[in-house]
């Protein structure tokens, strides 16, 4: 179970069942504070996206697979 103030994407074991599109966050004038320093969760698994807009990377925990990917536009 991954541990932030947001989770967003899409984790699974190869060929899982998941839900079947790409994840986008978009951060506007926010800010989180976190005791970890690390809010937000990204996952990007089994061909599909999750994109995160406005946020820093080092602010973000990246985890990808079987072709997935995770964008970061800071």
């Amino acid at each position: 179970m991954p541990v932030a103030a947001v989770v967003v994407g899409n984790r699974g074991a190869e060929g899982a069942i998941s839900y079947p599109y790409d994840a986008t966050l978009t951060s506007t004038n926010s800010s989180f504070i976190i005791a970890n320093k690390l809010p937000v969760y990204a996952a990007g698994y089994n061909g599909h996206t999750a994109t995160i807009n406005g946020i820093d990377s080092a602010d973000v925990i990246q985890s990808t697979g079987f072709g997935g990917n995770v964008v970061i536009n800071s």
